[in-house]
């Protein structure tokens, strides 16, 4: 299917027809994207949209001439400017990639080199393009770190990677992408590692481009309160076809087919949180943690302050209960949960569970109480082994505690299909599932072990709405049936509210609000927590019925 002109629409400036793209032999289907079309104007932003696994991010990469080899396109045009750019020479798409068309790729902590600074790696694409004086250089990158936000570009321009946090990175990618004024910029999932506040500021920083350089925005993305916020058009796919394509007004608010409903009605909201648990002890209890780390060089001469990530943290979490922490990038939630899970020294406090005083267990006794506590990271691409098989990575928690190989297999198998995955899939490598795919793979592997309380950090941000919903409900029903303590880290409010008992709003490593999650939602009193509430993209959209929800002004 491909979606229809519009005689009201000024030229395309991107026009996509009859485009499909092969998949390899034993793929689950025989095309990635079959037959779609769509075109994309200047000023104007066109949202792809779909489950994982639709074909969103093929396309992406179709346009940008940067399928990986096994994938091959075997039928249609791509026009960009009037011009044919399908099979191009590979010397034409270099002048087009980051001059006329800029991209933002979905996982920064793969696309980002991670020994060569943040500044080098701006750098490059200017001096790919242009020849300038390494002044003017220096200039331009710092000039483009402060566009999205960065702290400190100066010292920030020095530094590595690895020292940036999830969504500082991301801003990095974005600042890359823009650095040359793109005709067109492809976002294939850019917010999804943001906090709130920080998303708004970088679609706000985006729309503003758009209207003052004319930039025409193909956004790929599974987060419709993005969508609500942004698309002037929408193209739904599943299953590498267009299921239902036209404006943001009519597919948010009057779908024609079943299954943008059912994308729609998978859209967590407010007011989703369930009754209060009943009253039991705490699993963990944590009081007065603390955690400074060390100033980082920051240039020859100069060393950055040090960063307080934890200052006097103290938390409990009772059996069958969830407890949200909230709040922006650098606030100290992913090193709380470091911290608990014994990843991370503590500089001061301490904490139990179940009585066990984990965070005093030596180095053997911590080996054997490990079971107690296990952890989903923010980052499947970097926490799961490429060289190891699935069934390896499930099973070897259990290896360690001494399960037979045949149990570990069962139980690690019978966990897969659990979080939706075909058992099957214990012969194959990371890098042959999707981002999403391999974020359920990780959360089979922390949920192996049953352990008592289970730490999610960020564990349902790459994942589209529909499998997110189903995501959220496993955690519920593991958490009722094993009585499990579940702390909940996300950047996203909605999520937050539709699964968590209380919760924690952070702040440069302190807790400035608690409570629980409706009335903090409903009512927040931190003026801090006021702000992330009111950032929430498409919030107007998600308050109300979608059914009855203006459209988005049309681009002038």
């Amino acid at each position: 299917m491909s979606e229809g002109p519009d005689p009201g629409r000024e030229p395309a400036l991107l026009a996509v027809r009859d485009l499909a793209v092969r998949l390899p032999a034993g793929a689950d289907r025989p095309f990635a994207i079959a037959g779609i079309g769509f075109e994309v104007a200047r000023r104007e932003t066109l949202c792809i949209v779909g489950e994982t696994g639709s074909g969103k991010s093929v396309t992406a990469h179709a346009v940008m001439g940067l399928l990986p080899p096994t994938l091959a396109v075997t039928a249609g045009s791509i026009r960009f400017e009037g011009e044919e750019i399908r099979g191009a020479p590979a010397a034409a798409m270099r002048r087009l990639r980051g001059r006329r068309i800029g991209m933002i790729f979905q996982e920064a902590s793969a696309a980002l080199n991670p020994v060569r600074t943040i500044g080098d790696q701006v750098a490059e694409i200017i001096r790919a393009h242009e020849r300038l004086p390494a002044e003017e250089v220096e200039r331009r990158v710092l000039a483009g770190l402060a566009e999205v936000n960065l702290p400190d570009p100066r010292a920030l321009a020095g530094s590595f990677p690895f020292r940036l946090s999830g969504g500082q990175q991301q801003r990095v990618m974005i600042a890359i992408a823009l650095a040359l004024a793109p005709a067109l910029l492809i976002a294939d999932e850019p917010t999804t590692a943001l906090d709130v506040t920080t998303q708004a500021q970088i679609l706000r920083l985006i729309g503003e481009l758009q209207a003052r350089r004319a930039m025409a925005v193909l956004f790929v993305t599974h987060d419709l309160g993005v969508v609500a916020e942004i698309a002037d058009r929408i193209v739904v796919m599943r299953h590498g076809r267009i299921v239902e394509a036209g404006t943001a007004d009519r597919i948010l608010n009057a779908p024609a087919e079943d299954y943008t409903r059912r994308l729609i009605a998978a859209v967590p909201r407010f007011g989703g949180a369930r009754p209060a648990p009943p009253a039991r002890p705490p699993a963990l209890a944590a009081a007065g943690l603390t955690k400074t780390f060390a100033g980082h060089a920051a240039g020859l001469f100069r060393r950055r302050p040090p960063v307080a990530a934890l200052a006097g943290v103290s938390l409990a979490v009772a059996e069958g209960e969830t407890l949200g922490i909230v709040g922006e990038s650098g606030s100290g939630k992913s090193t709380l949960a470091r911290c608990l899970m014994r990843l991370t020294p503590l500089d001061g406090g301490r904490f139990t569970i179940h009585g066990v005083p984990f965070s005093d267990l030596a180095a053997p006794a911590l080996r054997h109480e490990r079971h107690r506590i296990q952890m989903v990271f923010q980052d499947p691409y970097a926490s799961l082994n490429p060289r190891q098989r699935v069934a390896t990575i499930v099973t070897t928690g259990l290896a360690v505690q001494g399960v037979p190989a045949a149990e570990a297999r069962r139980r690690a198998a019978e966990m897969l299909a659990l979080v939706g995955l075909d058992p099957s899939a214990m012969e194959r490598f990371p890098h042959e599932f999707s981002g999403g795919q391999r974020q359920r793979i990780a959360i089979a592997r922390a949920l192996v072990l049953e352990p008592q309380v289970l730490i999610a950090d960020e564990a349902v941000s790459s994942l589209d709405v529909s499998v997110q919903a189903q995501v959220l409900a496993l955690f519920a029903a593991i958490r009722d049936r094993l009585r499990l303590a579940l702390i909940f880290i996300t950047h996203d409010l909605l999520v937050a509210a539709q699964i968590c008992d209380r919760v924690l709003v952070m702040r440069a490593g302190r807790v400035v609000e608690e409570g629980p999650a409706g009335e903090v939602f409903a009512a927040p009193r931190h003026p801090y927590t006021q702000a992330l509430v009111a950032a929430i993209p498409g919030r107007d959209w998600l308050a109300r019925d979608p059914t009855h929800s203006p459209a988005r002004p049309r681009p002038e």
